[in-house]
């Protein structure tokens, strides 16, 4: 369960998302809908760690989650996985969904 409670976000002066609560149950399938400038891409960003909130609580599992990074939010079992069909056109759909969680190997 991903729940958002009075979040708000803005960059200088200009308000992007303002006081934003809504609930998402596990199973639960959403659509975001909205023009060019709504504030879609920002939400996705907060989700996922790329940004954090000015004011509000972010919870997951009736937990408070605020990741600091994208690392930290994909540590807590959030991805954000951007529309451009290939961030890196030489690796296949899973290495690019999966990036930056390629396992470490010991040096030989």
């Amino acid at each position: 369960m991903l729940r958002f409670s009075s979040v708000h976000f803005s960059i200088k002066d200009k308000q992007i998302i303002n006081d934003i609560s809504f609930t998402i149950n596990a199973g639960d399938f959403i659509v975001i809908l909205g023009h060019n400038g709504a504030g879609k891409s920002t939400l996705m960003n907060l989700i996922a760690g790329a940004l954090q909130p000015d004011k509000g609580e972010m919870l997951i599992d009736e937990k408070k989650y605020s990741p600091a990074s994208t690392l930290e939010a994909r540590l807590n079992g959030v991805a954000l996985i951007h529309q451009e069909l290939s961030l890196c056109s030489h690796l296949t759909v899973a290495e690019n969904i999966l990036m930056g969680l390629e396992p470490a190997r010991a040096a030989v």
